[in-house]
């Protein structure tokens, strides 16, 4: 369900932050990401959760996909390959972590999902010191 709430709004949410800014759209994506952890941290319905999933993986899009963009148009040319490879890395490693964590460390998923809370938090309040995006601001 994360995947098809991901793909069914890639074809529109990326214009929305090109028309009104990346700031705002960001900071709105990883609020509504962290109220989402953590209804998903106090659920348990398996239906609520799938729907969970599904709203998850619309919000992918903005951290994910606008994300990026974001980060990218804040650095200097010569450093966004570079950056972007590694945001793209930290992104999949999130996964692959959890597998192994699941596998090889705990059955308590509550550790995992409260880590990410806790920088689902830091991210929202640290965004409130970022500029809007300079391209964004120029286009």
């Amino acid at each position: 369900m994360v995947f098809i709430g991901w793909v069914s709004t890639l074809p529109w949410v990326p214009r929305i932050a090109d028309k009104y800014g990346r700031k705002k759209i960001y900071h709105l994506g990883m609020f509504l990401d962290l109220l989402i952890l953590v209804a998903m941290f106090f659920n348990t319905s398996l239906n609520a959760m799938i729907g969970l999933g599904f709203i998850f993986g619309m919000v992918c899009t903005i951290r994910v996909n606008i994300g990026y963009v974001y980060m990218s148009e804040m650095m200097p040319k010569k450093y966004q390959t570079f950056c972007g490879t590694l945001y793209n890395i930290q992104e999949t490693m999130i996964a692959l972590f959890a597998a192994v964590y699941y596998w090889k460390i705990s059955k308590q998923w509550q550790w995992f999902f409260m880590i990410g809370i806790l920088i689902q938090v830091w991210t929202c309040i640290s965004l409130t010191f970022l500029p809007e995006s300079p391209r964004w601001l120029v286009e």
